[in-house]
């Protein structure tokens, strides 16, 4: 056999929050990680998304960091290499126990024979999971975790390196400020992504504009506004989806869906045929209302910009050579355009890069 699914974890339950270390015991190359996770939910409200009860998931080698990511960084980032899906539900539902699922690549595409992680480059490859319950709902139950790696079995390769994702820089902005940042000029740059993470708000009052310059502006590889990084996502990477299961129980008890802009709902009034009368909300956060009594709805939420997370592919992202080498450059500098409602937000910059061995 080619290829095979490695568990790296069998369903382990644990707290409501800690660290778990899961050592990487495989031998063959890694195409890909999947991490999976099991939650009961009580009778409280959603407080963020659900796929943010990882704060962080790190790939490490000792003090070396391999990846690092949070859970709606992970999943938007899976969206950008072609996961039309979110593996996570938008529900609200009260005593529900929900199943989630994220993925991260080591390759350009999965079973990439070029770039995979190969442990036999590392001496002690460990993932770590960083969780908390009770930062997506108040009375959620202990977590229970999985991990599987989709190695290489049979196929015998030779990889020249991975593809490495990092949150490389986290701020508070201000409202209507500016923020530079000095990015590495040490790997090549396949992707940047910029998380600008308050829910609620729409797009354009978080993020104005983004510039990259080389060397003080000797070179501006792009100056772009919000709207017109928001039509070059949709041209190039089309919408999500997601599942939603929700209730009609007002703003108390909002849903967080993936989708932060043109959003859409396909859905269907499950308990009878009492009409919704209004859907509120925006940037990822809604709320449904019926004029009788709590309602139970079913169908799908689709639109961009995944847990409000920007993406500036460089190049053909097929081709390694025509990715953007920044090893040639002297300086890097991003500048981040807040917006109005910016004050309340968390602002991430997340580096995609070649890493080779």
């Amino acid at each position: 056999m080619k290829y095979r699914t490695a568990t790296l974890l069998a369903e382990k339950t644990l707290s409501t929050s800690g660290t778990e270390t899961i050592d990487i015991d495989v031998k063959d190359p890694i195409s890909a990680l999947i991490i999976g996770a099991r939650i009961t939910f009580s009778t409280g409200a959603r407080l963020i998304p659900e796929p943010d009860v990882f704060s962080k998931i790190e790939l490490v080698d000792g003090s070396d960091v391999l990846m690092s990511l949070s859970g709606s960084e992970m999943a938007a980032i899976a969206f950008y290499e072609g996961m039309k899906q979110i593996n996570w539900a938008a529900c609200n539902l009260l005593s529900e126990t929900e199943e989630g699922y994220l993925r991260v690549l080591f390759g350009r595409k999965l079973w990439d024979t070029m770039l995979a992680l190969d442990p036999k480059k590392f001496r002690n490859p460990q993932l770590k999971v960083t969780y908390n319950t009770a930062a997506v709902q108040a009375l959620a139950t202990p977590l229970y975790l999985r991990v599987l790696a989709e190695c290489f079995d049979e196929k015998v390769i030779s990889p020249a390196g991975f593809i490495q994702n990092k949150e490389f820089h986290s701020y508070v902005p201000g409202a209507t400020t500016y923020e530079y940042i000095d990015l590495p000029t040490d790997l090549v740059l396949r992707k940047l992504f910029l998380q600008t993470k308050y829910f609620g708000a729409a797009h354009f009052q978080l993020l104005t504009s983004i510039k990259l310059s080389e060397d003080s502006d000797k070179k501006i590889p792009f100056d772009i506004l919000t709207y017109d990084l928001m039509d070059k996502e949709l041209m190039e990477f089309g919408r999500c989806h997601q599942y939603l299961a929700a209730q009609t129980r007002g703003a108390t008890f909002p849903v967080f869906g993936a989708p932060c802009n043109v959003e859409n709902f396909n859905i269907m009034n499950a308990s009878s045929q009492v009409a919704v009368q209004a859907v509120t909300g925006t940037g990822g956060k809604f709320a449904f209302d019926a004029s009788s009594a709590t309602l139970i709805l079913i169908g799908e939420l689709s639109g961009a910009l995944p847990y409000f997370v920007h993406c500036y592919p460089f190049g053909d992202q097929n081709d390694p050579e025509d990715w953007y080498d920044v090893t040639k450059v002297g300086s890097l500098r991003l500048r981040v355009q807040s917006g109005s409602a910016s004050a309340s937000a968390t602002n991430q910059t997340i580096l995609q890069q070649l890493r080779k061995y």
